[in-house]
């Protein structure tokens, strides 16, 4: 959930989710992107890699549970 500063608290990723680490490593990255970066006007999405690492762990734990309406969302949204 973002804060009303529009920064993530980082302390939402449960140990027991499927992907804390990617997501804890993101939402890491995000936040010092948004104060170092974004609010001084840089654009540059310096996050992507670890976004996409994150993407691909949750596209994997749902393909796992042969999570079929899931995945075909998540295939939807990387058509658009």
């Amino acid at each position: 959930m973002s804060t009303s500063e529009g920064i993530v608290d980082e302390r939402e990723s449960s140990e027991t989710e499927p992907c804390h680490e990617t997501k804890a490593t993101y939402q890491k990255c995000f936040n010092a992107w948004i104060r170092n970066d974004f609010l001084k006007g840089n654009m540059e999405d310096k996050c992507r890699p670890q976004l996409l690492e994150y993407r691909a762990c949750i596209k994997q734990y749902f393909t796992n549970r042969k999570e079929v309406e899931v995945l075909k969302c998540i295939e939807q949204y990387e058509k658009q």
